[in-house]
């Protein structure tokens, strides 16, 4: 048994940045995760000293909160710019520019309707179809943003997919890290004042006397006077059904999706496909795929493909990367499985409930699934979330 000030269940970006914003309050924070490192969907594929990354991958300046928490993990003097290359879309006609498949007639049509136009109370397909033209939205528009989320993006709220952000001038507008994202939870991880437990799986949650109790599937068992949740909303409405049933139903309603993804790593000569940052499919078995060609290296070239869950075999998947980008020599193939929320309109009504909920309660919940599905969001609920907790 261990005892902790707070339990963090999830070792992904959410739960590492609560973690560094308890321990900076002088809290022991203790993060348990099912997976065999830290990470999350910060999930860098190693092999020697070349890398890439199976879910998330770029970082902006526009992401106040991590740039403040990459200062304070001694991270931020590790960023690096990426290369300039484009996006493109793969069609049933092979892969083209965005622009080739729009409608400029439609475009300049709908173009000015931009103006005045607000996304509050608007999905994805309301809003920009009125200011791209219902047929750039179905052929180019949509396509890219639904490779943004890994699924479809058209119910998704347009307000809660992209936000103006302010910028922080003294660093450059797009970046990763030297060795990839998951640098940034290790450097977290690293503190000594976190304690990190891999490879267990939380089977049940308890609260009595004021007391967490967290049991894992092999019997280990930790206790802490907080208790934080940092996983999918269906996994922790699942721990939460017996202490806290109100809050367990509301987490129960949100929607998300599983998102699938291999990645290969071919030598560059091998490859036929020219350098690309990303692909967005427009009707096929993956959503998308991201390269390592932003980071060039001189020898290898890496994609990750994100397939649409169950849509596919092992065998079907690698037989469509190899059509895409030209060869199956792959020198290295790797995996991984991420959920992404499916947020509605009402999802911020939706979640206003639920801090209602957790106001004076010693549970904490965070996640890409409260304010959006970006970097920044997860972070900066970790920080609201860490206040609270000093409150």
């Amino acid at each position: 048994m261990s005892q902790q000030d707070v339990i963090i269940i999830g070792g992904g970006i959410s739960g590492m940045s609560l973690a560094h914003y308890c321990a900076k309050a002088g809290l022991k924070p203790l993060v348990v995760d099912k997976n065999s490192q830290m990470g999350g969907t910060f999930n860098t594929c190693r092999k020697d000293s070349f890398w890439f990354e199976l879910g998330a991958h770029t970082c902006y300046n526009s992401y106040g909160t991590l740039v403040d928490l990459l200062r304070e993990t001694g991270s931020l003097d590790n960023i690096t710019k990426p290369a300039s290359v484009g996006y493109k879309l793969f069609t049933k006609d092979g892969i083209k520019s965005i622009m080739s498949q729009m409608s400029f007639s439609e475009l300049l049509f709908s173009l000015p309707k931009m103006f005045g136009a607000k996304m509050d109370g608007e999905t994805v397909e309301s809003y920009y179809s009125k200011i791209a033209g219902k047929r750039n939205f179905k052929q180019a528009v949509g396509p890219m943003f639904n490779a943004v989320i890994c699924q479809k993006s058209n119910d998704f709220p347009a307000d809660m997919l992209f936000k103006k952000r302010e910028r922080r001038k003294e660093v450059i507008k797009k970046f990763s890290l030297q060795g990839g994202l998951q640098s940034i939870t290790d450097a977290i991880a690293a503190d000594p004042a976190i304690e990190t437990v891999a490879g267990k799986e939380v089977q049940e949650i308890d609260f009595a006397a004021n007391v967490f109790t967290v049991t894992t599937t092999d019997g280990s068992f930790f206790k802490a006077k907080y208790l934080a949740l940092a996983i999918p909303s269906a996994s922790a409405a699942k721990l939460l059904q017996k202490s806290y049933p109100e809050i367990a139903q509301k987490l129960g309603a949100l929607k998300a999706e599983k998102v699938e993804t291999l990645g290969v790593i071919v030598k560059k000569e091998e490859a036929k496909i020219g350098p690309i940052a990303a692909l967005a499919a427009t009707d096929d078995i993956f959503y998308s795929f991201v390269s390592r060609d932003t980071f060039p290296d001189p020898l290898y070239r890496a994609f990750a493909f994100h397939f649409k869950a169950g849509v596919g075999s092992r065998e079907d998947r690698l037989d469509r990367i190899a059509q895409v980008i030209g060869t199956a020599n792959f020198e290295h193939i790797d995996s991984a499985e991420h959920v992404i929320p499916s947020l509605r309109l009402g999802h911020k009504e939706a979640i206003a409930e639920l801090d209602g909920l957790l106001a004076g309660t010693p549970l904490l919940l965070t996640g890409n699934f409260f304010s959006g599905v970006a970097i920044e969001d997860c972070v900066s609920r970790s920080l609201q979330e860490s206040r609270r907790l000093g409150r």
